[in-house]
């Protein structure tokens, strides 16, 4: 047998795991039993704690147990293993601590279990996407310190022009292998439900599904990266690496070099460094969409290279998608009703917005005083989006008791993908913890916000500290009235 047989073989024998004609039936009987293995424990926890144990003890051991099962049936769908952990990974720091501390291990090791493609079937697959002689188009290339990608692999080589570039390259026959992941993958609703009882994770779980079947297709990420690049050509503080060539399975980017972010974070980093990074990952991740059209949906510390000259280097544009062409409306209209209406109005706005299917009741009252909060990083002069901020926020969206105004409402699926985004840069500022005026941001963003802010700022009932911040945010547009 072949070398090259050899090494196809180690990773037909992974993938084969996931073919949906073996072993799909024990799989997804794993994990629907999630949710009822986590009622049972907590069944025998209650028999454990009127024996005298500790209820923070017995917690930890059901969300420790709870969460190597969850790791052990997300090890089965290795196709998306590395991305899921990807994305919980952002929050591992604001999670609340009964839940960060047990999952934190199982996600480490959900991250690691991704396989590595051998020599033999890389070059099995440059050999079906560029053709046998592909070696004639690289003057070198690194085969042995391959680079992970969540349904691949990237490898540094130099271009026959001269040029190092970056080589990604998709696991052979992962499409389908993913396709059958996913639909078991659609069941772990009920393994996060397991995990933070009372989330609504459905939608999000469909819409991330959605998302990895368009990361399959790596003409559609080349289409996104020319978009990026050319938008961003020559500016100050955003690199984005040019597309060299796409053909099947491979994409070949130019190579930039550069401090991973997620190794920054490792090191520790100045606050003037961690000031400027945070502003421009804030500028690139959000107004994105006002420059290209498109959204960037992958906010992950290991997308994120920092430049010698101080640019921020990205890469990885496989989740990107649109938001709703009225979304900037949205939020003025969302920001102007909870800081200048009144209960009325914001019933109104709910209604509007699609916020609240027909038929449902809601709290408007409860909702105003949930929501209100968000806007602290408007309305508070230095605010800094810290742990303790995003944990409280996290666990008011996760409260299981059916007062919970985000069980009420309904988040429409054309804004999942604006959420992914913002999700994962509140993540990455947690971990960055800059000091940076976000309210000036905001208003940079969305010009339409400054009329909103000024007018706040001529209300009678706010303090006199808010009033002069929201009047320095609009530009001093405060009428001599006030």
């Amino acid at each position: 047998m072949s070398t090259q047989q050899r090494d196809g073989g180690r990773v037909l024998r992974v993938l084969r795991e996931l073919n949906p004609n073996d072993g799909a039936s024990r799989r997804t009987a794993k994990v629907v039993k999630i949710p009822a293995v986590f009622a049972g424990r907590r069944a025998a926890g209650v028999v454990r704690r009127a024996s005298g144990h500790s209820a923070l003890d017995i917690q930890r051991d059901i969300h420790e147990r709870t969460a190597q099962h969850i790791f052990e049936v997300l090890g089965g769908l290795r196709g998306v293993a590395a991305k899921v952990g990807q994305i919980l990974s952002l929050f591992d720091r604001v999670l609340p601590p009964e839940l960060s501390e047990a999952y934190g291990t199982a996600l480490a090791q959900l991250q690691e279990s991704a396989p590595i493609m051998l020599p033999g079937v890389v070059d099995e697959a440059l050999r079906t996407s560029l053709g046998p002689e592909w070696h004639n188009r690289f003057l070198e290339f690194d085969m042995a310190h391959p680079k992970a990608a969540s349904i691949g692999q990237v490898h540094k080589a130099i271009w026959h022009d001269g040029r190092q570039v970056a080589v990604k390259i998709q696991y052979p026959d992962a499409k389908r292998a993913i396709e059958a992941d996913l639909a078991q993958l659609r069941l772990l609703s009920l393994a996060v439900t397991a995990m933070m009882p009372g989330l609504e994770m459905r939608p999000v779980v469909d819409e991330f599904c959605d998302c990895i079947i368009e990361e399959l297709d790596y003409a559609h990420e080349a289409q996104n990266q020319a978009i990026f690049a050319a938008a961003y050509a020559d500016d100050p503080d955003i690199l984005i690496p040019q597309v060299i060539e796409q053909t099947g399975d491979v994409l070949i980017s130019e190579w930039i070099g550069g401090t991973s972010l997620t190794s920054l974070l490792e090191r520790g980093a100045a606050l003037a460094e961690r000031n400027r990074i945070s502003t421009q990952i804030i500028q690139f991740n959000i107004w994105s969409q006002n420059r290209c059209g498109i959204l960037y949906g992958d906010a992950h510390p290991g997308n994120y290279r920092i430049q010698a000259d101080g640019r921020l280097g990205v890469i990885d544009f496989g989740a990107c998608a649109s938001l709703p062409d009225d979304f900037n409306e949205m939020i003025v209209d969302l920001v102007d009703t909870l800081l200048n209406g009144d209960i009325t109005d914001l019933a109104a706005m709910v209604h509007r917005r699609r916020f609240l299917s027909e038929g449902r009741e809601l709290d408007i009252t409860r909702l105003k005083k949930t929501l209100l909060p968000y806007l602290e990083p408007l309305l508070k002069p230095g605010f800094v989006i810290d742990q303790a901020w995003v944990q409280q926020r996290i666990t008011e969206a996760v409260d299981p008791t059916l007062s919970n105004v985000f069980r009420q409402t309904t988040f429409p699926p054309n804004l999942i993908a604006g959420g992914r985004t913002a999700l994962g840069t509140v993540g990455l500022l947690v971990k960055l913890n800059p000091r940076i005026s976000l309210d000036n941001l905001a208003v940079d963003w969305i010009p339409g916000l400054k009329p909103v802010l000024a007018q706040a700022a001529r209300n009678a009932h706010r303090d006199e500290s808010t009033r002069d911040h929201l009047r320095v945010i609009a530009g001093g547009d405060i009428s001599a009235e006030e």
